[in-house]
């Protein structure tokens, strides 16, 4: 729960045995990737002999990416109730510390601290707080914006459907299909075909401002909206079609403010700037002018 709490989203995928790191980062530092066969565990941090390999060549790192992918996309994320529940199963609880012998004796009038007890004061928040934990992610202020183009009339297919529609329930939001639902956050699921429009991946974390159109090559004019920034939650690859149908699910507060392309051009303009599709903002000035167009967000 502390990995969790601390950012960490944890998936699980049956029968994945493989053990395999692979660091990146935004700053320009070097890549690497490990390889091996340790866990992320006591026993072989101190009692285990292990081996692994760590290697910074771009093509094994590329190839670790791919296959770290592939795995993500077929796995489900754990949520806090999930997690909670496996602590129970494998007893993975934080273990009492033994008594020293300057510790004072329990006599019979103490209250004594069951095993159970000291776990759950040293894991700190229960399930229930962690749910509600996530749904606060959606007024997270964000740290980089992306602008991507979105054809209004792309076809969602069923199972991606299905899927916004699981992270929805657990992040407490609207589902696409439920516009009912007076949830102030809703889930949004987008469809890009083939990287060669879209390069990159999106991380989970980073948020985006969705552009629609109804030109199927993504040509943007005076009337496409601008929908409010949506926190990358999750990704989803259809294998069926090789791998070039990717959605992902963004988290974002509903918003009354109509915010059209022309709008975030302007927006732009006004910090000497010229808005790019699929270039990742991490200026703090380019981030506040862009939450600026949406006065009815509040964020963190």
């Amino acid at each position: 729960m502390r990995w969790r709490r601390a950012g960490v989203a944890i998936y699980s995928l049956p029968n994945l045995h493989a053990k395999m790191l692979l660091a990146e980062s935004d700053t320009g530092s070097t890549a690497f990737v490990v390889v091996g066969s340790a866990n992320a565990s006591e026993r072989s941090a101190t009692t285990l002999h292990e081996a692994a390999v760590v290697t910074d060549a771009a093509d094994l790192i590329d190839d670790a990416r791919h296959q770290l992918i592939e795995w993500k996309t077929r796995s489900t994320m754990l949520d806090a109730v999930a997690l909670a529940s496996l602590i129970d199963i494998y007893d993975a609880h934080v273990p009492d510390s033994e008594p020293s012998d300057h510790e004072p004796a329990v006599t019979d009038n103490a209250t004594q601290t069951t095993s159970s007890d000291s776990a759950k004061i040293d894991d700190g928040p229960d399930a229930e707080d962690e749910v509600h934990d996530l749904e606060g992610i959606a007024y997270q202020r964000p740290k980089q914006i992306y602008f991507m183009a979105v054809t209004t009339d792309a076809h969602i297919l069923e199972e991606a459907m299905h899927q916004a529609e699981v992270l929805a329930e657990r992040f407490g939001a609207s589902a696409p299909t439920d516009e009912t639902d007076e949830s102030p956050t809703e889930l949004i699921v987008l469809r890009f075909d083939g990287y060669s429009q879209y390069p990159r991946s999106y991380a989970e974390g980073a948020h985006i401002v969705p552009l629609y159109t109804q030109s199927e090559h993504g040509r943007l004019n005076a009337a496409s909206v601008a929908g409010a920034p949506g926190r990358v939650v999750s990704r989803w690859i259809d294998d069926a079609d090789d791998g070039d149908t990717h959605y992902y699910y963004l988290l974002s507060q509903k918003s009354s403010t109509e915010i059209r392309y022309p709008d975030v051009q302007k927006a732009f303009s006004g910090i000497s700037m010229m808005m790019e599709q699929n270039r990742g903002y991490l200026n703090p000035k380019v981030i506040t002018a862009v939450l600026d167009l949406w006065p009815d967000l509040r964020w963190q």
